[in-house]
């Protein structure tokens, strides 16, 4: 298992595999238990939002099974990420349980049931199953006023609201202040509502703000050095997200035939520093990389606006020139940027 935020208690990872079986937990635990059709063996990993002690920690398949159990005292929502990078939020409640079931070939399909958050936040992948990615929004605003008092919200207006291609920070602080309004007691509300405030820094042709942190060779890495060119990218990665990786190698050998018109900046989002050391090294990744024990919560990552891993930002003459990109998307748009 990877290492914990620091302060968070301990979280129990049971290795079966994929069809999420529910089984209520006892006491501060939420147990999630499943079994996928056609994902015999390999692994997925979870992590926590902000208001979640986990920060990383994997989950085993065997023979299309695997249980999972989380314990906190209080309500709190962890991510699923599969192995096709889709990701699935699951909004635990203590002494309680999901059961999620799957095909492996067809993610977006699943079904999780067992608690009434995790129900309705599966009756809103239904509403946006097929819709093309510029229709979400509008039914995810809609979805969202329709429900101000639950908490799945705050993730629906995070994924489609702070994140991705058609990210609309204005939007967002919007519903979150709709959101406040309904559950002025829910402080990660209010989190999210300084975060939306902080994105403005991603908006196309805002100017690339100062920010600083220690590099993973303990030099210091700070914005000066992605000054000096036509065309630099922030970009956040991790050794167990295969995208943000691949991603970086892709990148850092554009950046060597560029002839000095790129300059890369990464943010390591992962607690296995040495593995981290390991896998640049072997892949030759050679651009500054700041690591920081805070992860999400760190100074650079706040100031710049990103808020996950395999995120970034794209600048041209020290202004935005877009964000929140896929990786292919990235790779594309840096290469046409450097053919102009």
């Amino acid at each position: 298992m990877l290492p914990f935020r620091k302060g968070g208690r301990g979280v129990l990872c049971l290795l079966l595999g994929l069809l999420f079986t529910a089984c209520g937990g006892d006491g501060n635990s939420f147990s999630v238990e499943g079994k996928f059709k056609n994902f015999n063996q390999g692994e997925f990993y979870v992590y926590g939002l902000e208001e979640s002690p986990i920060d990383i920690d994997t989950i085993r398949v065997d023979r299309g099974n695997f249980a999972y159990e989380y314990f906190d005292n209080k309500p709190a929502t962890i991510v699923l990420v599969f192995p096709n990078f889709s990701e699935l939020p699951v909004f635990t409640e203590p002494g309680e349980g999901v059961d999620i079931k799957a095909d492996a070939t067809n993610l977006s399909e699943l079904q999780v049931s067992g608690t009434k958050d995790n129900e309705l936040m599966t009756l809103f992948r239904k509403k946006i199953l097929g819709e093309s990615p510029a229709d979400v929004p509008k039914i995810a605003e809609e979805f969202v006023r329709e429900h101000l008092d639950s908490r799945i919200c705050e993730y629906i207006v995070l994924r489609h609201f702070m994140q991705g291609q058609f990210a609309d920070n204005k939007k967002a602080e919007q519903l979150l202040s709709a959101l406040s309004g309904q559950q002025p007691e829910n402080m990660s509300i209010k989190r999210l509502q300084l975060k939306a405030k902080n994105q403005k820094n991603t908006e196309k042709g805002t100017p690339m703000p100062t920010f600083s942190g220690t590099g993973i060779n303990q030099g210091n890495v700070s914005s000066s050095v992605l000054k000096n060119t036509p065309v630099s990218v922030v970009t956040t990665c991790a050794s167990w997200n295969y995208e943000s990786m691949d991603v970086l190698r892709r990148l850092c050998r554009l950046q060597r035939r560029s002839r000095g018109q790129l300059s890369i900046v990464s943010i390591l989002i992962d607690g296995n520093k040495q593995e981290c050391e390991r896998t640049m090294k072997r892949d030759s990744i050679t651009c500054p990389v700041i690591f920081d024990p805070d992860f999400f919560d760190g100074k650079a990552i706040k100031t710049l606006g990103m808020t996950t891993v395999c995120d970034n930002v794209v600048y041209r003459n020290g202004l935005v020139y877009g964000s929140h990109y896929s990786g292919n998307d990235l790779y594309k748009e840096v290469e046409k940027l450097l053919k102009k």
